[in-house]
């Protein structure tokens, strides 16, 4: 999505000074063995290029995949933190333990960082937050999702974007179960989108390997930050 218009309108009255926003995201999954999936295999946009998985650095946390939030553009905001950054391994979940081993996770890769990340956005003034996150999920994945956990609440580290602009979110983390739709790339914010089994999961951030590991595990009570 765009640049929402309350931020425009926002920076133009405070310029550059610190923004606090409220973010979502989503750990969107699914069972290949469930009867409504649809296809044979990874769902995607971008031919074979989705088989070179990034091991790129360049994925932070929630704030920075949630959409753009400078003046001018989706420039690549710089994390306070570089321990954020996105970093290979695999999902540390028990998987199994949910009583399945044929579950997916859904992906899409940032077009201005080439980080893999859960979809991502930014709560608009009035919306609910897992509402926000099944609207963005329909627009950049093109996916019908429902929201089945809400998994934690978290604060992410200050943001400064290269224009100057500052900014800082407060982050609710979803588990949504897709329904239908064939993943496919639905805004300039994202250069691919693709199905991983959860095995095979490219780098991420911490906070997003965080996100994904609460969402595989056995149900509990929403964790209050996802890295404390």
């Amino acid at each position: 999505m765009p640049t929402p218009q309350f931020i425009l309108d926002l920076r133009q009255q405070i310029g550059h000074s610190p923004l606090w926003l409220i973010g979502a995201t989503g750990v969107i999954w699914r069972d290949v063995q469930d009867e409504s999936y649809e296809g044979s295999g990874p769902a995607h946009t971008g031919g074979n290029a989705l088989d070179r998985v990034s091991s790129d650095d360049g994925g932070s946390s929630l704030s920075e995949a949630s959409g753009c939030v400078t003046s001018d553009g989706p420039d690549r905001a710089v994390p306070n933190d570089p321990s954020q950054a996105a970093q290979p391994g695999v999902v540390r979940a028990g998987h199994e333990e949910r009583g399945s081993t044929s579950l997916q996770i859904l992906l899409v890769q940032r077009a201005d960082s080439g980080a893999w990340t859960p979809v991502c956005g930014i709560v608009e003034p009035g919306e609910r937050p897992d509402h926000t996150i099944v609207r963005e999920s329909l627009e950049e994945a093109q996916v019908h999702v429902v929201v089945d956990r809400y998994l934690a609440v978290d604060v992410d580290d200050p943001l400064t974007y290269p224009n100057g602009d500052q900014c800082q979110f407060l982050n609710h983390v979803f588990s949504c179960r897709w329904v239908d739709g064939q993943a496919r790339v639905g805004d300039d914010e994202s250069s691919q989108v693709r199905w991983f089994d959860i095995d095979e999961l490219p780098a991420l951030s911490v906070r997003h390997r965080a996100a994904v590991e609460l969402a595989l595990a056995p149900p509990r009570g929403a964790v209050l930050g996802l890295l404390h």
